[in-house]
């Protein structure tokens, strides 16, 4: 397959694309710096920005399917835009392409209505020192929710880079004492290749954890 991978030089967008090279699929990146990902003829690496739709659509335009999993490294002036702008950059490429592709989207477990659904410490926690970034990735998940695309939003917990364990925890509704705690990156990777290969949960809101 033809895949796209959005904010790829780094954490779970490296290892999707690590992943991804060793199942030999086509792979299209797109991120600021192209430094950290592997040359390979089965790669096209593309420097861009994620916010800018000219670049996102250089990235997607012959995608069967695109994961986005940007992050916030190297932007430490970033006023809390970040998610919402690369959510309206990515319609507006589709929207000048036509693209008709699944897109998988990763957040973090705190976005949207999961919030409520943090202990009392990470509630705390979140409102100190990461109320901004997840009020835009709430933004973002709205933006490509409402938009009339195929959409799966990824939500994983507390991320770190363990060895992938392979058993981790797929929630697809918001329960009442759920557990969502930590999760490796290769782990998420791993979840995203397989959905971006087949499909389960387009149009629900997943959480991960391990």
């Amino acid at each position: 397959m033809n895949l796209a991978i959005i904010g790829a030089s780094s954490g779970i967008g490296l290892n999707t694309v690590n992943l991804a090279l060793n199942k030999k699929h086509y792979i299209t990146t797109l991120s600021r710096t192209t430094q950290t990902i592997p040359d390979n003829p089965f790669i096209t690496k593309i420097s861009g920005d994620a916010t800018i739709s000219g670049d996102v659509k250089k990235a997607i335009s012959h995608a069967d399917a695109v994961i986005i999993s940007i992050g916030k490294r190297g932007r430490n002036n970033d006023p809390g835009t970040l998610f919402s702008k690369t959510a309206k950059a990515f319609l507006q490429a589709v929207n000048e392409i036509n693209f008709t592709g699944a897109v998988f989207i990763v957040t973090g477990f705190g976005a949207g209505a999961s919030g409520k659904y943090h202990n009392l410490i990470m509630k705390i926690l979140f409102r100190l020192f990461l109320k901004n970034e997840y009020d835009d990735k709430t933004r973002m998940e709205k933006l490509l929710s409402e938009s009339g695309i195929k959409w799966e939003i990824v939500r994983p917990g507390v991320l770190n880079d363990k060895p992938a364990i392979g058993n981790y925890k797929i929630y697809t509704e918001l329960q009442k004492d759920m557990k969502i705690g930590t999760v490796s990156r290769h782990d998420v990777a791993t979840f995203l290749l397989d959905q971006a290969e087949n499909p389960t949960y387009l149009g629900r809101y997943v959480s991960l954890t391990n």
